[in-house]
């Protein structure tokens, strides 16, 4: 290694290369299989997913309200929103929206919950028989692992549902009524203020 180069230092302190690091450290580090690393890792990503979509669902509900003066006043509030609200942990957001949020198209909140509790236990047990999903351990059922996948996506289709009637048709159909608000001042003249609707300012997503 020449001096001043680090990309391999602790790689060359371990005895170790690119090609095998991932599984030696993983060998290191704890006696799992590697059966149960893949368990493990397939709990981790379908918690992300629900949170990401969980925090998405939020972020849109509450960007809405926003108040601003000017596009560049809306950018800098909303980016301080979208940090708060990717600081919370996956249980704040489930309460913020379980408070507001309990309709038939919402039941996947329940998944939402238990897969949040299994990703806490994965973290704070040793003792993988102690990580549960629904009473069943996914590392010793693999049908649980599938129920587990299962449950995702139907959630996903309930998240999705529950963002195209609460957050996009709102914003569809401001955008309907003013296109028919035009359509009317061109034939009869124009509305007053309170008459007309408006379109509610609203990023991409």
């Amino acid at each position: 290694m020449k001096a001043g180069d680090r990309s391999s230092q602790y790689l060359d302190l371990l005895g170790l290369s690119a090609d095998n690091v991932t599984e030696n450290i993983a060998e290191l580090v704890s006696d799992r299989t590697d059966d149960e690393h893949k368990i493990r890792s397939s709990i981790l990503d379908i918690h992300f997913t629900t949170e990401f979509e969980l925090k998405r669902f939020l972020y849109h509900s509450l960007r809405s309200t926003i108040s601003f003066a000017d596009k560049s006043d809306r950018d800098t509030k909303a980016a301080k929103l979208n940090r708060s609200v990717s600081k919370l942990s996956m249980g704040g957001v489930l309460s913020l929206l379980e408070a507001g949020l309990r309709d038939p198209t919402w039941a996947a909140l329940e998944f939402a919950w238990s897969i949040n509790g299994t990703r806490n236990k994965l973290a704070h047990k040793s003792d993988l028989k102690e990580v549960l999903y629904k009473g069943r351990s996914p590392f010793l059922e693999p049908d649980c692992l599938a129920q587990m996948y299962i449950d995702l996506w139907d959630a996903s289709q309930s998240f999705a549902k529950a963002f195209e009637f609460k957050i996009e048709m709102p914003l569809v159909m401001a955008r309907y009524y003013h296109a028919v608000a035009e359509i009317y001042e061109t034939k009869y003249g124009p509305l007053s203020k309170e008459e007309r609707p408006s379109i509610p300012d609203y990023p991409e997503w």
